[in-house]
């Protein structure tokens, strides 16, 4: 349903959960994705899904290229790349 339903739709990738340390992190490709901390702290699900594929679900508006922001770190703008 998250596909389909707001404005814009959501778009739907397939993703594996991942644990580095204390963070939880959701692999799509070769792109990992960081879970903000707050959100895991909020909703604790996701990290009962370490080492399965997931259907990730991510809004267009919510992303941004790395490589392309001013202020970010140059590491991250290297894993970007």
């Amino acid at each position: 349903m998250a596909g389909f339903i707001g404005s814009p739709p959501m778009n739907m990738a397939l993703g594996r959960v991942e644990r580095q340390g204390d963070d939880l992190w959701v692999r799509l490709g070769l792109a990992p994705l960081r879970l903000h901390p707050a959100v895991v702290a909020e909703r604790p699900a996701p990290a009962s899904y370490v080492g399965r594929e997931v259907a990730a679900g991510i809004r267009s508006e919510d992303m941004e290229d790395a490589r392309l922001v001013r202020d970010a770190p140059e590491e991250t703008r290297r894993q970007a790349c």
